[in-house]
């Protein structure tokens, strides 16, 4: 057969028969333990989450940011001496998930509108070392995110051509064939005239459309985006970007009224370490500028607050950049006023029962019957993986990963500590060069 047109020969159901074997449906543990933002698949989405294992930090992100005055905040990672996976950008992608499924009414105790993005640099490319450069991802952000498409609709429920028995009538799970369609609206008796219009003469107002307000049959959301940004080129977000996201947007949004956006800028390491001098230095000024005291509508507001997460030695390089740019004194980095701002971020605690629920969480999503237990595992083999992990989240999901592909391999019915040593043993040892070894084992473990 000509491979061109060769087709696989078994389905992903074949390929995961195997795990039958304990009751799954697939490896309930994920190969790569890293958050996908987008994935399909809830081992690595960020679906999979259990609050109680960071009650802490959850609640240090409610009282240090949301219900405070802080602008910037800090999500100190010190668990990075040991490796990464300690699993702060599953909290991340959590805490947004909270705050934008509902508007922030759970995590403000009902007080505030709020919504939230999430930005993480690529790479070392060069296109995220200034804030100006990081213009174009936050605002592909806040389109990715639905917070431009929540503040459309917004606008147009408080347009004033929508009755208030519609709008309570409304889904909020799909706004896209209600409020934010023409036709819809037409349908259940909407001025839609006023509506459009509403909207046009906002955004001329605030000054993304120039001349005067003209009468508009037809304004959906593609023409609300294309009224706000019309950039072409990245040479023209890097020059005006800025002054759209933190001037003009936040206008937009306290007209929707929004209380606040908390940006939670993942991974500053990748931005920090490939600065050079005086690019630390103007990265700390525009935080300030832009977020504490500099002339524009977001520090007048404080619409924008922005969580930084960052690491031990990302804060040494940072350290006196930020100190001559003023900020300790609205967020201090380190020393003994770091806890007013800072979320510390801390390893996976020996606590069984909080283990098993973290587990459970992993299992049930792969179980074909739901079940309370842990089986295969044994309570003490999940506390010695955990131990032999450092505690760090990644490294753990990983150990279990292996051991469920080796107890169906070995046909091992039940998972205690004598086995989780034996993958130990095989994980630490070494080559006569020194080396990890060669085996998948080896090299994934030892290199988280």
């Amino acid at each position: 057969m000509n491979n061109l047109i060769r087709k696989p020969q078994i389905s992903s159901e074949q390929r995961n028969h195997k795990y039958g074997y304990y009751g799954f449906t697939q490896n309930p543990f994920p190969f790569d333990p890293s958050v996908i933002p987008g994935s399909d698949d809830k081992r690595n989405n960020g679906t999979l989450f259990y609050e109680g294992m960071r009650e802490q930090e959850m609640n240090d992100f409610k009282e240090k940011l949301v219900k405070s005055p802080n602008r910037i905040g800090i999500l100190m990672d010190y668990a990075a001496y040991k490796g990464r996976g300690i699993g702060k950008t599953a909290l991340l992608n959590h805490v947004k998930t909270i705050i934008n499924s509902d508007l922030g009414l759970r995590i403000s105790d009902g007080q505030e509108v709020l919504y939230s993005i999430y930005l993480s640099p690529n790479s070392s490319d060069g296109n995220n070392r200034s804030m100006s450069r990081m213009a174009h991802s936050l605002y592909d952000a806040m389109v990715n995110e639905r917070l431009l498409f929540i503040a459309f609709c917004r606008l147009r429920a408080f347009s004033g051509g929508i009755s208030d028995e519609l709008l309570t009538e409304l889904s909020e799970d799909d706004y896209e064939s209600s409020i934010a369609d023409d036709k819809w609206l037409t349908e259940h008796g909407a001025d839609l005239p006023r509506i459009n219009n509403y909207l046009v003469e906002k955004l001329y107002s605030i000054g993304f459309l120039e001349g005067s307000p003209s009468y508009r049959l037809s304004f959906g959301y593609k023409d609300f985006l294309n009224a706000i940004s019309s950039f072409h080129s990245e040479m023209e977000w890097s020059k005006k970007g800025l002054q759209l996201i933190f001037n003009k947007l936040v206008l937009l949004f306290k007209e929707a009224a929004f209380s606040n956006c908390i940006i939670l800028l993942d991974e500053v390491e990748k931005i920090v370490q490939y600065q050079n001098f005086s690019e630390r230095r103007a990265f700390c000024d525009d935080l300030r500028f832009y977020f504490i005291d500099g002339n524009t509508e977001n520090s007048a507001e404080g619409f924008f607050k922005i969580l930084i997460t960052i690491h031990p030695n990302s804060q040494e390089l940072l350290m006196p950049h930020w100190m001559a740019a003023g900020l300790e004194r609205f967020c201090e980095l380190g020393g003994s006023g770091a806890k007013e701002s800072t979320i510390f971020f801390k390893p996976m605690k020996d606590d069984i029962n909080l283990i098993k629920d973290f587990v459970k969480i992993y299992l049930d999503n792969s179980r074909s019957n739901k079940s309370d237990s842990v089986e295969p595992f044994t309570d003490d083999a999940l506390l010695l993986a955990l131990r032999k992990s450092d505690n760090i989240a990644g490294k753990f999901l990983k150990m279990l990963y292996f051991a469920v592909e080796n107890g169906i391999a070995n046909q091992w019915k039940t998972i205690g500590t004598d086995k989780i040593e034996e993958l130990t043993r095989d994980v630490i040892k070494k080559t006569d060069d020194g080396k990890s070894g060669d085996t998948p084992l080896d090299r994934t473990i030892t290199e988280l």
